[in-house]
């Protein structure tokens, strides 16, 4: 399958000129634009920049997150968007995530929090109560609410308040145990 230590006819190997080309393009360039002027492919070039980097030629072009940074998008994950997180961190959206997400944290939105949500988590908390404590069916909560609170509740808009989850709810989530 070929002469150990020789590299195939169809690979071309780096030279010294485009290694050093490669090193001071790689700050101010994208992979895109160095792979046009080395005439080379994406995956060859990334290999090249991963081989480099671990002798130490060449450092990542963005620093890790500091811990005071992943605090930060832990504290206010359910509040800001990843956009807006992304934004104060100084670093992509995908970034956000993935560093969120390895930790065990999401940035889905409940309750109140989210950007849609039309009644409060006091009122899903009061359909509760009035469900576990009362025993109230959906229709006689919706009754009772519309006549108390002067707002019109249907029993299904009552249904969905019982499975609706709160702010606090998401919270519990991610500090309970599966």
């Amino acid at each position: 399958m070929g002469i150990p230590g020789k590299a195939p006819a169809h690979v071309k190997a780096w030279t010294q000129q485009e290694d050093e080309l490669l090193i001071t393009m790689y700050p101010d360039h994208t992979v895109r634009q160095i792979m046009e002027r080395l005439q080379r492919s994406q995956s060859s070039v990334k290999n090249r920049m991963l081989t480099l980097r671990e002798r130490g030629l060449i450092g990542t072009k963005k620093k890790p997150l500091t811990k005071e940074m992943i605090a930060f998008l832990i504290r206010n994950r359910h509040v800001k968007s990843a956009r807006e997180l992304a934004d104060v961190a100084g670093c992509c959206i995908s970034c956000v995530k993935v560093n969120l997400r390895k930790r065990g944290y999401n940035l889905r939105k409940t309750g109140e929090n989210h950007h849609r949500t039309r009644h409060s988590d006091r009122l899903v908390e009061l359909v509760a109560e009035l469900r576990d404590n009362q025993n109230m069916t959906f229709r006689m909560i919706a009754e009772h609410l519309s006549r108390a609170m002067q707002m019109h509740l249907t029993t299904e808009m009552v249904y969905h308040f019982c499975h609706r989850r709160t702010a606090a709810d998401a919270m519990l989530c991610e500090l309970l145990p599966d």
